[in-house]
């Protein structure tokens, strides 16, 4: 395999190469940009998708099967409404708060 020794050189002027500097900058503004919109749009999808479920109501719904309990311990259920993170739950009960002092008043 043949070795590259010699480099070529390119003369250039100080007005290519803060022409070059500035389209690299707005480059990377652009990406940074892009980034920062792909990221927000990520997060305010998750906590919309996770405040619907947390908050959601069934009005209407059929019981397919039931069954006798057997045991004497009780069990404690959770509505389906019933959030399971804690950053829904803490929203949740922030938002009960909120609603319970307005009531108060």
């Amino acid at each position: 395999m043949a070795e590259k020794t010699e480099f070529k050189t390119v003369e250039t002027s100080q007005e290519d190469l803060e022409e070059l500097e500035e389209k690299i900058r707005r480059h990377r503004h652009k990406i940074a940009r892009r980034t920062a919109l792909v990221i927000v749009t990520v997060v305010a999808a998750v906590i919309f998708v996770e405040l619907w479920s947390a908050l959601r109501t069934y009005s209407g719904f059929e019981v397919q099967a039931s069954a006798e309990e057997t045991s004497k311990i009780p069990v404690r259920l959770r509505s389906p409404a019933a959030p399971s993170q804690p950053l829904v739950r803490w929203t949740v009960q922030a938002l009960a708060a909120a609603v319970a002092a307005a009531t108060a008043r």
